[in-house]
């Protein structure tokens, strides 16, 4: 090995990429591997001869002296590229001789532009460096010339690995998911729902593409792609984790049953979904005929008005003069104090300059409270509720509840551990029918004040924006039902092309790119730009508790009709009989015996005979 490169030269690459511990395999002696390892300790470079135990998730950056002249290194490189190793976590020096790096013959490796590999050429004169990579597996090696230096030299100059962002309109495969597997789809403003994010997903793959430099060959599948019980997948993920393509060009959800078997970039895009419902009216859930004043309010009218019938009730009783026209009684001042509350007049007139100044005071403070209740009133019918906040009061309200129909809502209901969840499910989801609907219905359901709809947030915005009322847009209310990670772009496991994928999306983040693309494709929740002031349907519900009052005024009313009714009747039949007794008891005179009381009339019956 020291003939193929130096100590110094090897100590001296590590030392200039920031490199501490290395492992070196090479076909060289045991005093040959000595004084290595003493020239790299003495420059604080730790070293170890064992890749067995290698793993591609290092702690720290390592680096890995391989030379090529060794029997087993073709073995080794086979193991380490199918294992995808050749990452930049890991820093490679190989080493070969030769004139030109081709002279090497490195076998198909899976070295591309995400690696950081070095080869080293050593000819009879001068020791070369070469950056090492390949754009795709399909394609031969670059070889980009760092420098090169004399075999004599102890010191190896500093350079810069050079840029590996073209990729010279090399092709790469891809794969993106529409449900009805028609390309045209993707860059159809008018696309479905269920094909919403892949074509939202579209422009960004094409923006890396043109960044980056490269062409792409589309492959559709109809669904992102779930776990079989084999532990493989089907759809986008399944093309992946079979690597039969380089990248997907469709955001998915990043979920971790997914994550082993690929690999995400940035997480941008947020897949928002919960329950939509419009908050039902105040007067639904509320007697607002009770809500315009507070309790104190209505105390204080309770006291005014006894206090205004027991001041009339004391003019009435006392004093020479006559208060009223015609003479009033008590219940007439029940009756009088009761029309200023309901804004009635009374057929009574006062007479007396303290009976006029009573009810004129009383009329103009039950003006200026009716005014208010009147206002208030107004407000409360136009105004909607807030009972609904969690997920219990949702379960157990009156409102049904429709799912949009996508690859995700069903699973994440089944894989619930939320227990107002789970509830809500079994209450409102299972076994209830035409639960699951396209966005356009679900909308139309909610839009009955009657359902909720668990769907996606920007794709419901969409839909009310479009066929809602301003005033309808109002008293909307969200619940977040289960926590769904952000979507981004996958490339397979362990992939060359991830950092540059990455670092290009990140560049059109920053760059506003992507916010612009959000502002087009989704849509924001709809402002409500309702002034109260437009036309206004009042339901039966809405005046309920004053029907109620109606009613039982009715019922008591009747109920004292027929107590008046017996009772009148009882005292007609009571009378005849009296006056059919008084002729019977007639004195021998002709005259009444006035003085008898019934029992005596009895007491005469039994002992008289006609």
């Amino acid at each position: 090995m020291g003939a193929l490169l130096p100590y110094s030269l090897i100590t001296q690459y590590f030392i200039n990429i920031h490199v501490s511990s290395i492992i070196v395999v090479s076909c060289c002696t045991t005093s040959q591997t000595a004084q290595l390892l003493r020239h790299l300790s003495q420059r604080g470079i730790t070293a170890s001869w064992a890749v067995d135990n290698l793993s591609p998730l290092e702690v720290r950056r390592s680096g890995i002296v391989l030379d090529l002249s060794c029997n087993q290194s073709k073995e080794i490189l086979h193991d380490m590229s199918s294992r995808k190793m050749f990452g930049l976590e890991m820093e490679w020096l190989l080493m070969s001789e030769g004139s030109a790096p081709e002279e090497a013959e490195l076998p198909d490796l899976y070295i591309l532009p995400g690696s950081s590999v070095t080869l080293s050429v050593t000819s009879p004169s001068s020791i070369s460096f070469y950056d090492t990579y390949r754009i795709t597996r399909r394609l031969p090696y670059k070889f980009t010339l760092l420098g090169a230096v004399a075999r004599d030299e102890d010191v190896l100059p500093q350079w810069k690995r050079p840029s590996r962002v073209n990729y010279e309109q090399n092709l790469l495969t891809t794969v993106s998911v529409i449900h009805s597997l028609d390309i045209r789809k993707l860059t159809d403003p008018d696309v479905a729902e269920e094909d919403r994010w892949p074509a939202i997903h579209f422009p960004v793959v094409v923006n890396v593409a043109y960044q980056l430099n490269f062409k792409f060959d589309l492959r559709l599948e109809s669904v992102h792609g779930w776990k079989f019980p084999n532990g493989s997948f089907e759809g986008m993920i399944g093309v992946m984790e079979r690597e039969e393509v380089d990248f997907g060009a469709s955001g998915v959800i990043m979920r971790e049953d997914r994550r082993k078997h690929v690999d995400y970039t940035v997480d941008y895009f947020e897949f928002k979904t919960g329950i939509i419902f419009k908050q039902p009216s105040l007067s639904s859930v509320s007697n607002i005929y009770l809500l315009p004043f507070s309790r104190h309010v209505w105390a204080a009218c309770g006291g005014l008005l006894l206090f205004v019938l027991i001041i009339l009730c004391i003019a009435v009783s006392s004093g020479d003069a006559q208060t009223f026209t015609p003479p009033a009684t008590f219940l007439d001042m029940v009756n009088i104090v009761l029309g200023f509350v309901c804004q009635q007049g009374s057929y009574l007139a006062p007479v007396t300059i303290s009976g006029r100044i009573v009810v004129f005071v009383s009329s103009l403070a039950a003006l200026f409270l009716y005014t208010s209740y009147s206002a208030n009133i107004v407000a409360l019918l136009q105004s909607t509720s807030s009972v609904l906040k969690t997920l219990k009061d949702l379960t157990n309200s009156h409102l049904g509840l429709k799912v949009q129909i996508n690859e995700y809502h069903l699973g994440y209901f089944l894989e619930a551990v939320d227990e107002d969840v789970i509830t809500l499910y079994n209450k409102k989801v299972k076994n209830q029918p035409e639960t699951f609907v396209n966005g356009t219905r679900g909308v139309e359901f909610m839009r009955t004040g009657d359902f909720a709809f668990c769907v996606e947030f920007d794709l419901a915005y969409k839909q009310i924006s479009k066929t809602f009322q301003e005033e309808e847009k109002c008293g909307l209310g969200e619940m977040h039902l289960f926590f769904v990670p952000r979507l981004s772009i996958p490339v397979i496991k362990r992939s060359g092309h991830r950092e540059h994928f990455t670092q290009t999306i990140i560049w059109q983040w920053e760059s506003g790119m992507l916010d612009r693309i959000s502002r087009i494709w989704l849509a924001r929740r709809p402002r409500c730009e309702s002034t109260g002031g437009g036309y206004l349907r009042v339901g039966l519900k809405d005046f309920n508790p004053a029907l109620k009052v109606i009613l039982v005024g009715i019922i008591i009313s009747i109920w004292f009709f027929l107590c008046e009714l017996i009772t009148d009747r009882g005292f007609k039949a009571y009378y005849r009989k009296i006056k059919h007794n008084q002729e019977k008891i007639m004195g021998d005179d002709g005259h009444l015996i006035a003085d008898l009381c019934f029992p005596s009339w009895k007491m005469l019956f039994k002992n008289k005979r006609f």
